[in-house]
């Protein structure tokens, strides 16, 4: 038997008890840990800059920023391409970097815009995806589970201002 001293009162406590205090306290920041790093999934596309100018038969290059709580690769897509105009991902799949950084990763890929001659001068939304490879979440979600969000990139082509 052990005496704990708490300043006004003294308490008896065995070692079995304080260790098993111990072991209980343990489980329950293990708990709480585990579950800040497999909470639910969820980032944000930032494009920057979120516009740009390209001469007809041009190239024209981004950066993507996905940041936020996500555990898994991020695939990068553009499912509608303006006619003439071609998007390209360097890398296409953003992989999360901060492992001891729950709440705010951050992946970086290169857009590259290649406009040809077949695109006419104009403004053009880009709308570019995010989707999560494997995982769930809620909110922007696809009816597959997988977490999903867009950003839009403005290019303006040929001789428009």
């Amino acid at each position: 038997m052990a005496q704990l001293d708490l300043g006004i009162v003294q308490v008896d406590v065995s070692i079995a008890q304080l260790i098993v205090s111990i072991i209980i306290a343990s489980l329950a920041i293990i708990s709480f840990i585990i579950s800040l790093r497999y909470r639910q999934s969820k980032f944000r596309l930032i494009v920057d800059p979120d516009h740009g100018y390209v001469s007809i038969n041009g190239v024209i290059t981004s950066t993507l920023h996905v940041k936020g709580n996500y555990r898994n690769k991020v695939i990068l897509s553009v499912p509608k391409e303006p006619h003439g105009v071609h998007v390209a991902f360097s890398p296409e799949e953003v992989e999360p970097k901060g492992i001891f950084n729950f709440f705010n990763r951050v992946g970086v890929s290169v857009i590259s815009i290649s406009v040809s001659l077949d695109a006419k001068d104009g403004r053009y939304p880009i709308v570019v995806v995010g989707t999560e490879k494997v995982g769930s979440g809620s909110g922007a979600s696809s009816s597959d589970g997988r977490w999903k969000n867009s950003c839009t990139y403005h290019l303006y082509c040929g001789n428009v201002r």
